[in-house]
């Protein structure tokens, strides 16, 4: 007996994609004069991305949301001198 099959009025397949957006970068930190940080996000214009901040890399709570009207965002953390030592990360919200 031979395999055989019928699919009324044929079949289609349809693929969709959306455009990869181009990485974001966050700069490392600058120390200000007043004891602050800086950091600098590159990123693509009109997405939302958080500045989160840690003391220990482990635990992160965001700091800072943005939706980018251009493509740099420069956040100053004027908080920053309250800790002996803050990293930074910069995370997309969809």
């Amino acid at each position: 007996m031979a395999d055989t099959g019928l699919i009324g009025g044929g079949w289609s397949l349809t693929l969709a994609w959306q455009t990869v957006a181009a990485a974001a970068q966050l700069s490392p930190p600058v120390l200000l004069s007043d004891g602050g940080s800086q950091v600098t996000l590159q990123a693509q214009a009109g997405q939302t991305y958080a500045i989160e901040a840690s003391t220990d890399l482990l635990t992160w709570m965001p700091i800072a949301t943005n939706t980018l009207s251009g493509t740099t965002w420069i956040f100053e953390d004027t908080k920053s001198t309250n800790y002996s030592r803050r990293f930074y990360r910069a995370v997309y919200r969809p």
